[in-house]
């Protein structure tokens, strides 16, 4: 056993304080939780409700942050993507934004539900700005169908089909096609 002295600002009170050794554990007590983290993961749950850890880009540090923050970033990621002001184009914006790698985020995606549906809520609605924004004109058409199937699963569909429907009109036609133009039935006069 341990014995200190414990002084008050009076010094004529003295207390003694007796530290005994640490318990020793019975089948009874909960063994402490140990963090083990995978070789490829720098995922680490502990008790205080830490659910992953971040790189941010401002500081050059790594940060812990909760299943509650991932939670509060979906609801100010919905709320990012519809706000006009805002005029969201690219998922990378919000990244920038809130001081995220695209990476960490993904990997968050695979592990939330919530920022799962915020993420395909954000996708919907910045193609849609896109789409309507390239049919007014207010964007360059060419640049905004590129991309149009990260933001929109119908055009993925469409721009599959469209590759199948080439292909197949590729292979009917795979040699050389000559053609010969007539003079489709117009008549010369002779006259001249």
């Amino acid at each position: 056993m341990l014995t200190e002295i414990k002084k008050s600002k009076n010094t004529k009170n003295v207390k003694k304080v007796t530290k005994s050794s640490p318990k020793k554990r019975t089948s009874r007590t909960k063994k402490p939780s140990k963090i083990n983290p995978t070789k490829n993961d720098s995922t680490k749950t502990t008790t205080k409700g830490q659910f992953d850890y971040f790189f941010e880009p401002s500081t050059l540090r790594q940060k812990p942050i909760s299943l509650f923050d991932i939670e509060r970033l979906a609801v100010k990621l919905i709320h990012w993507s519809q706000d006009e002001e805002q005029e969201a184009l690219k998922i990378t914006q919000f990244y920038n934004l809130v001081g995220i790698h695209a990476s960490d985020f993904h990997r968050w995606l695979k592990r939330s539900d919530k920022l799962k549906i915020a993420y395909r809520n954000a996708l919907d609605t910045i193609g849609t700005r896109r789409e309507i924004g390239a049919i007014k004109r207010k964007y360059e058409v060419t640049m905004i169908k590129s991309a149009m199937p990260i933001y929109d699963p119908e055009w993925k569909e469409l721009l599959k089909l469209q590759a199948e429907l080439k292909k197949q009109n590729d292979n009917k036609f795979s040699g050389d096609l000559t053609v010969v133009m007539d003079n489709f039935g117009l008549k010369k006069d002779k006259e001249e």
